[in-house]
């Protein structure tokens, strides 16, 4: 009768064959988990931004039929002042917005890491926002920052004397805007405090290589390495 050949028997081709294959039904595993988002990326997001770049060289094609129309449309859309001005103001809003959300979501899923007693607790309040309507963000803000009862903007009022209409005015409205949607915290800020504090639970640090101000819950910058 034949025999399994044990693993210290393996020759140096037989172990790199087994890696192979595990690492194959790795992947493949992962893959499977991932399909369904992965169709749905693909058919509904990344096929149609293919196809509209296609058609941005064409004339017509919905009415008619489609004719080259070669750089045509691109240098008619960068030579539109208010395209440029959209663009801007798009950029303007991901500066502000998009490094606000992943500062502030590491910087609490650090403090998360350091707390001993109550974590459990704190992350179900941090978390716990997430799941409230954006209806009810919404009303929120507006008793925030409305210009006639907003509590921020009678503060600054009684403060300074000065109303503020924090929508209504070119130079408040995008940082407004951004700020109501990084520094919110409900949708954004909160699950990517959630997403960066399991990224460091999975990151093996133990208690004895931390230096005295990591143990004293103090924020260390070689922590976030």
């Amino acid at each position: 009768m034949e025999t399994a050949t044990s693993p210290s028997h393996m020759t140096e081709e037989e172990h790199r064959r087994q890696r192979r294959w595990a690492a194959a039904r790795h992947n493949l595993t992962a893959y499977i988990f991932l399909a369904p988002i992965l169709i749905f990326f693909v058919v509904f997001m990344a096929l149609p931004v293919v196809w509209l770049f296609y058609l941005s060289f064409q004339h017509d094609g919905i009415l008619a039929p489609a004719q080259f129309a070669g750089l045509d449309n691109w240098r008619r859309t960068f030579s539109d002042g208010l395209v440029l001005k959209c663009i801007g103001n798009t950029l303007y809003y991901c500066v502000l917005a998009i490094p606000t959300v992943f500062v502030l979501g590491m910087i609490v899923a650090l403090s998360l890491q350091g707390v001993r007693r109550g974590a459990a607790l704190l992350r179900i309040l941090i978390y716990f926002p997430t799941l409230q309507a954006s209806l009810i963000v919404a009303l929120i803000w507006t008793f925030m920052i409305h210009p006639d009862f907003g509590l921020l903007a009678l503060s600054i009022r009684a403060l300074t004397g000065v109303k503020v209409n924090f929508l209504g005015d070119p130079h408040f409205a995008m940082p407004t805007i951004a700020i109501s949607r990084s520094g919110r915290a409900w949708d954004s800020g909160q699950f990517s405090s959630c997403r960066d504090y399991s990224r460091c639970l999975a990151i093996s640090i133990t208690p004895p290589n931390w230096t005295a101000p990591d143990r004293s819950g103090a924020f260390s910058a070689s922590r976030c390495r």
